[in-house]
């Protein structure tokens, strides 16, 4: 999951298509709706440091993560949902206690024999 290697897609990106949920029930009145989520995902900082986080909720646009007791992320990472073909380079938007927002800025789709 090196950022070198991979093939970014559009700069305008659709996190709930791509890693396959559907629009469902909103969680409360905003800009884009959120549906609920419940996906293993692993952060990759730079670093090449790796965090197992859950993504909570999914917007076109963003995500809500479940993070590690007393992690601090960086301004910007990527994160890759378990099982997706998927690669997301994000920038956060915030952060308080054990989660985050995210704002998605470029999907990149991986090979076929690395969706794990």
């Amino acid at each position: 999951m090196s950022n070198g290697t991979l093939d970014w897609g559009d700069e305008n990106p659709d996190l709930p298509a791509a890693i396959g949920i559907g629009e469902g029930n909103p969680l409360v009145d905003r800009r884009e709706p959120r549906s609920q989520a419940n996906l293993i995902a692993t952060i990759r900082l730079s670093s090449g440091e790796e965090i197992r986080c859950i993504v909570r909720d999914v917007s076109k646009s963003g995500a809500r993560l479940g993070l590690p007791r007393g992690c601090v992320l960086p301004e910007s990472f990527m994160f890759k949902v378990s099982g997706r073909r998927f690669v997301f380079l994000v920038r956060l938007a915030w952060q308080r206690d054990c989660y985050a927002g995210v704002r998605i800025e470029r999907i990149a789709r991986l090979p076929a024999n690395a969706a794990n």
